[in-house]
Parts: structure tokens; sequence; C-alpha cells
């Protein structure tokens, strides 16, 4: 969206591009922005693989192909430790990032359990969301972060699945919540 100096917008973990449309539309009378779907969540592929090394080498590849340079990364939690991770592995194509809501230190797993949540919902749930809202409560308590969740249900003419690969984000969890 928009025209001016390039802006990337990476999401945070159970996030996908389409979280920040809003924010995209209003940066958009300054800035070229491109937001962005990290490996294992919304359209981009899903892999077995995830780590910030492999998700910063996919954002480098990305810019790369778009031929983007002094390029600004504003990225929130997950997405602030890939942008800090392409800050340290390519800092020349970068002319800032902006880190919002994570810093570069181990933090606590909070996230494994919601995902063994929802591994353990079975398939045919997932064609409601009220079903799947209703089965997460006791896992899930805040409304506002089953709503979130939720937001990534696929309906159930697409399956009824989720927008991002499950498997792979717990066996990266390691690696996400690490330094």
């Amino acid at each position: 969206l928009g025209e001016g100096p390039p802006l990337v917008i990476l999401h945070g973990l159970f996030g996908w591009a389409r979280n920040w449309q809003n924010v995209a539309r209003q940066l958009a009378s300054r800035y070229q922005v491109i937001t962005v779907d990290a490996r294992n969540h919304g359209r981009s592929p899903h892999t077995e693989a995830m780590d910030y090394t492999r998700m910063s080498a996919d954002l480098a590849a990305l810019l790369a192909r778009l031929e983007l340079r002094d390029v600004t990364l504003l990225g929130h939690s997950m997405g602030g430790k890939t942008a800090m991770t392409l800050a340290l592995s390519d800092p020349a194509r970068l002319a800032r990032v902006v880190v919002v809501d994570i810093s570069p230190v181990p933090s606590e797993d909070q996230h494994t359990p919601m995902i063994d949540a929802m591994l353990a919902l079975p398939p045919a749930s997932l064609r409601r969301r009220s079903e799947v809202d209703t089965l997460l409560r006791a896992t899930v308590p805040e409304d506002d972060v089953r709503l979130f969740l939720l937001q990534s249900l696929l309906p159930a003419e697409h399956g009824g699945s989720w927008r991002f690969n499950l498997a792979a984000l717990k066996s990266g969890m390691p690696d996400l919540i690490g330094p």
C-alpha cells in the first residue's frame, strides 16, 4: 500500500499480515507499506522448520526479490525478533528497525499450552468459530486472545483448519522463546 520509502510490517506469533491492514493503511500516506506472512502463518508456505534464522532468510529473500533497500522493518513480538535477526545478518539493507513488544532475551513459554489445546480439537469441531471458542475457553480463558486466535480459523468450506502450522510452531517453540 502507498508510495514512499519501504516499510515492511512483520506480525507476531499466531498472527498474519491481515492483522496489520488498518495500520498499513494509516502509514501508506508516507510509506510503501508491505505486510508479510511469516512462514507457517497466514498464506505463507507451511514447513517443518520454524526458527529466526530461517524466517530472517525468508525476509531477506523477499526484500531481494522486491529489490528493496533502505527498508524500515516494523516487527511485533516474533516479527520483532525476526527483524532483529535480519538486522544482525544483513544490516546494509535496512534503514531502521522498530521492535514492538519483545526484547532479545529469552521469554517464558506461554504458547505451547494454546498450541496443545488447538491440536487437541477434533477436526469436525473446526467448522464453527463458536464451537472452537467454547472448546478453547478452558485453556485460553482470555476472550481477546481467543478472538485473536479465531481470526486464523479457516471456515468449513476450506476444510476447517488453521492458517498456521501448529506442529511446526510447537517444535520451533524453544527457538521462538529463546534469545
